[in-house]
């Protein structure tokens, strides 16, 4: 099994009142995943409204996060932006905070981008970091941001970079895609971005999952992947995740964590995002009441 592996959880982001980051609860939801079943988690990543915080923003909560005693080798940074240089000092910052790697969504906004670009921008930043500790694990999410890493490409940041890539997190969820990338990569970590396609991605030689609804699974998503439960855990894991996929997965998230914590403080999130309406709420609530206990 590739050294990067196992169940992570992507990360909301809780803000106060005034939607700062609210560094003290998120130290202390990043340290009760670790806690409950995680391998890992996952920082400024999408559930985590990364693109919603500025760089500034970004750089203390990697430092908020390091000081609060966090076992940072177990962490890994969304670090992808648009402008090449946000890519380059926030990478660079989690490479020199001892992060266990980087996620990196491509550059997006512009459309239709092409192999040859997405290369020019790995490779800049690449070498612009030029640090043996890079640990790269690619983000594709097409749908979300317009660019994606084909096979092709890859393939060929592999041959060109070596150990820097060291996996690659498929949100897509397509089956056939995510499996390919096990068969075609058996030397990287591949996640997929849902727990519904885990079992088969496990069996196909795949490293894990790394889930936004993992903050609130983390407990049943652990029992599977180690292969305990049976049939049962793995239909109840499938059904919860379900039941989450008809909602914005943040608002979702922290609308559960706000009922499992007794804070309602968990529920604000940054425009444009909002929280889920009352409607919503209940309807997402009653489809998890068996899990959360109600």
């Amino acid at each position: 099994m590739n050294s990067l592996f196992g169940i992570w959880a992507a990360s909301v982001t809780p803000f106060r009142a005034d939607l700062s980051v609210d560094h003290a609860r998120l130290a202390s939801h990043l340290r009760f995943l670790l806690d409950s079943g995680c391998h890992g988690v996952v920082i400024l990543g999408t559930t985590g409204e990364a693109n919603s915080l500025s760089v500034s923003e970004r750089l203390e909560l990697m430092d908020r996060v390091g000081e609060a005693g966090l076992p940072v080798e177990r962490i890994l940074v969304g670090t992808g932006c648009t402008a090449h240089a946000d890519s380059l000092v926030l990478t660079s910052h989690a490479v020199e905070l001892g992060f266990r790697g980087v996620l990196l969504l491509p550059p997006f906004y512009y459309k239709s981008v092409t192999d040859a670009g997405l290369f020019e921008s790995c490779r800049r930043l690449i070498e612009g970091v030029s640090d043996d500790q890079l640990r790269i694990m690619l983000y594709h999410f097409p749908r979300m941001a317009g660019a994606g890493y084909s096979n092709a490409l890859i393939a060929r940041l592999v041959d060109t970079f070596g150990p820097v890539i060291e996996g690659v997190k498929d949100s897509t969820g397509d089956e056939e895609h995510t499996l390919s990338l096990c068969s075609n990569f058996p030397g990287l970590s591949i996640f997929t971005g849902t727990e519904r396609l885990l079992p088969d991605v496990l069996a196909a030689g795949g490293a894990g999952c790394i889930s936004a609804s993992v903050n609130v699974t983390s407990e049943l998503c652990r029992r599977v992947f180690d292969g305990l439960g049976g049939a049962a855990a793995i239909d109840f894991m499938k059904q919860l995740r379900a039941s989450m996929e008809q909602h914005p997965f943040a608002p979702g998230v922290k609308l559960i964590l706000s009922r499992t914590g007794a804070s309602s403080g968990w529920t604000r999130v940054r425009p444009p995002l909002v929280e889920l309406p009352d409607t919503g709420a209940k309807t997402l609530l009653g489809e998890l009441s068996e899990y959360l206990n109600y």
